[in-house]
């Protein structure tokens, strides 16, 4: 949540930093060269070259391709530049050439907080082999010298290699399944395995152009070096099957492409067939040269590899949210040697290795089973399992999840997969007991605790009990759901551009759009689509529920949570030259500092479990003062004012328990630009007031919370749910609690 932390002033950010034990970004250590995926969006947005390819970043590459090298260093240590040798295959006359991406493509997203590019160059093979580069970096560290190698060969495709040749065959079956049956027989069943055949024969869409058939294909490049048995080359090759090129496309015979129907698929030629479809090559590179020799294919975990189809906007955008997610910017400081028991769910490869292994992150002894602690952001292929379909959307793993504590979480689909790693790794009452005799560890449940809240687990509850939060079992797909809220392109009148597209929602999993403005939050704009569903018309998630803090004010369910994080830290020992250290709290104050932790590491303020997060800090209150929250009249904080993008400001109640219930005339009346609407409870209800037009229909829903007994007055400045400006003229307000039901007329003038 963009929210501001103006409750932790008092703790100050230095025992803040000591609380949550915030990682920094460790430096890169080593110069490196490395091959740079390109996808068809880059192209666009850096508008290179016409006819500059697009790349996977693989080290196999299609004979003819362009293999993007690239010399990155630690940033300030470049001194005079680099020096470039290679060794080419028997025959070959390719040099490596001036890369297109010259110096205005900037460095790939994972690399750019710790490194910077010394030099680039592109490689366009001739002749299929291995091409051995070196680089000679001189720096202000020391010279360095870096080696790659480039295999390039050629397509294989569905078939043997001796099944297929350049006059036809028959196809026998998955050349890799030779080798890799299981992963073969898995990848059979996915839809890239059918992607082109499907469409051909019509049960995809009305149309389909060649920008389709390039990326449902193998090794479709037009590219006048690329002629490597890619689908294209063998399209354009009459001798196959036909007589003329126009028969071999289909345009007159067996209408492959221009008649979408049943059938078309099946009467493709082998040797076509073989060629289509997502099969394993587009992934791991062209299989020619492979023969079992690991070597001479490439496996990728990176973005970059699915990035050179899944990222073409406006119709592949899966590619460009995610560059707007912090999975992409994911710190390198939990990988290397040494990190093992961090790499699990801070590395694509970590935590694909966990998951493979069933490896259980509270064994104490897991992290010896890990070997993968090469750094690489959480990519696509960390979440989704490119060979098996067994989970919707390809997701690695929907198993149910276990927390800190033993509580098995079976609700919440697709997001289960997020709980994975977004849970709690230490267990609150351990943790405090252990803290409170050794005078040593972390007082966090570390970096993630938002299954433990949405779960309601994992809290000192001093012997209470406080609930899960209804969205673990009524949202469907929990994190998901809310998370990955879709954007279009367009807005709903199908011309105006979204502007919260590839911003917000899908695969940013951010429900907050910050309008480009980061460090402004008061034209942030919360997702409340998925909300909706169960709360109604809503345009923020800090809506009315009840005076938690105890400040005499029923706010925002998120300002509720802030006043209360603010209210207990000012009873925490403070920061500073004379600051008390964590080692000499007391039992409560750990036992504050925990819940006070959990709640802020969570990052919800409140929205994942309301309840449960309330309880906490309320009964952390009373632990340390013994009396309950707002029951003095001592003015305990002032807060700065909060923009409501609503338009509502807040209700206030007073100390004076009324009688009965009460809606009053709204002052004043008429009115423009807003009015304030006063009533009163005489008892703990929940109560609703909603604004009406003339015709009965709803427009506004004002209150809809839970109220304990007190004098209340809220306002209304003349919008509707949306926010929008309502016109002039009679509306009604009415107000129902329990059996409560009454309402009043107002008139807004123009």
């Amino acid at each position: 949540m963009s929210r501001s932390k103006w409750h932790c002033s008092k703790l100050g950010s230095a025992l803040l930093l000591a609380m949550l034990a915030v990682p920094t970004i460790a430096a890169a250590k080593n110069a490196v060269l490395v091959v740079r995926p390109l996808s068809p969006q880059e192209i666009k947005d850096y508008k290179l070259v016409a006819g500059t390819q697009k790349s996977t970043g693989l080290n196999t590459v299609g004979l003819g391709e362009a293999a993007y090298l690239e010399v990155q260093v630690d940033t300030g240590t470049v001194s005079s530049g680099v020096t470039w040798t290679m060794t080419s295959p028997s025959g070959s006359t390719a040099q490596l050439a001036d890369s297109p991406l010259g110096t205005a493509v900037p460095i790939n997203l994972a690399e750019r907080v710790v490194r910077v590019i010394a030099d680039r160059k592109m490689l366009i093979s001739d002749k299929v082999g291995q091409y051995t580069i070196t680089a000679q970096v001189a720096r202000t560290v020391g010279d360095t010298t870096l080696t790659t190698t480039i295999t390039s060969a050629t397509y294989v495709g569905v078939g043997t290699i001796t099944s297929l040749s350049s006059t036809g065959g028959t196809a026998t079956g998955a050349q890799c399944g030779v080798c890799h049956k299981d992963k073969v027989t898995e990848w059979g069943a996915t839809q890239h395995a059918t992607k082109l055949s499907s469409a051909v024969d019509g049960h995809d869409s009305d149309h389909y152009s060649e920008n389709c058939i390039s990326c449902h294909t193998l090794g479709f490049n037009k590219a006048a070096t690329a002629v490597n048995g890619g689908f294209d080359d063998v399209l354009g090759t009459p001798a196959n099957w036909g007589t003329t090129a126009a028969e071999a496309r289909g345009d007159t015979a067996g209408n492959f492409f221009k008649v979408l129907q049943d059938g078309n698929f099946a009467k493709m030629p082998a040797a076509l067939q073989a060629k289509s479809n997502i099969q394993c090559e587009n992934c791991h590179g062209p299989g020619s040269e492979h023969m079992g020799n690991k070597a001479k294919i490439s496996v990728s975990l990176t973005a970059g590899d699915c990035g050179s189809c899944h990222d073409s906007l406006n119709t592949h955008w899966r590619n460009a949210e995610w560059r707007n997610s912090l999975h992409a910017k994911s710190t390198r400081s939990p990988s290397g040697a040494g990190r093992e028991g961090c790499v699990v769910c801070h590395t694509a490869g970590g935590f694909i290795e966990r998951i493979n292994k069933n490896l259980d992150i509270y064994d104490p002894n897991y992290s010896k089973q890990v070997t993968n602690t090469t750094y690489t952001e959480i990519t696509c292929s960390a979440c989704h399992d490119p060979h098996n379909a067994t989970n919707p959307g390809q997701l690695r793993v929907l198993d149910d999840v276990k927390l800190v504590d033993g509580t098995i979480i079976s609700e919440g689909g697709e997001g289960k997969l997020c709980m994975q790693c977004h849970k709690s790794r230490r267990a609150g009452p351990t943790q405090v007991a252990l803290y409170y005799k050794n005078k040593t560890g972390q007082m966090n449940p570390h970096e993630n605790s938002q299954t433990d809240v949405l779960a309601g687990r994992n809290g000192i509850e001093y012997g209470q009990s406080f609930r899960k939060s209804t969205h673990l079992f009524a949202v469907e797909n929990a994190c998901a759901t809310c998370h990955m809220q879709p954007q279009t392109a367009l807005l709903a009148d199908g011309k105006t551009p979204n502007p919260m597209f590839t911003k917000a929602g899908g695969h940013t999993w951010k429900n907050v759009y910050d309008n480009g403005t980061p460090d402004d939050a008061s034209d942030d704009q919360d997702l409340t689509t998925a909300c909706a569903t169960c709360h109604g018309p809503m345009s923020t998630f800090d809506i009315p529920r009840e005076d938690f803090d105890g400040d005499g004010k029923v706010e925002g369910i998120q300002t509720e949570v802030e006043g209360l994080l603010h209210a207990l830290g000012e009873l925490l020992p403070p920061a500073g030259p004379t600051a008390v250290a964590n080692k000499d709290y007391t039992v409560r104050q750990l036992n504050a500092l925990w819940n006070y932790n959990l709640v802020e590491i969570d990052g919800s303020h409140g929205i994942h479990n309301p309840r449960f997060v309330t309880g906490l800090l309320r009964a952390s209150y009373k632990n340390l003062t013994g009396k309950e929250i707002g029951s003095d009249t001592k003015v305990r904080r002032s807060l700065p004012p909060k923009a409501d993008p609503r338009g509502l400001v807040t209700a206030s109640m007073g100390k004076v328990v009324p009688l009965s219930f009460a809606l009053n005339q709204n002052a004043p009346n008429p009115f423009n630009p807003e009015t304030e609407i006063h009533y009163a409870v005489p008892e703990p209800v929940e109560v609703k007031l909603d604004i009406y037009n003339a015709l009965g229909q709803k427009v506004r829903s004002l209150v809809d919370a839970s109220h304990s007994p007190g004098e209340y007055v809220v306002n209304w400045n003349g919008t509707d749910n949306s926010g929008m400006k309502v016109s002039a003229g009679t509306y009604f307000y009415v107000m129902q609690a329990g059996t409560f039901i009454e309402r009043h007329k107002m008139l807004l003038l123009p």
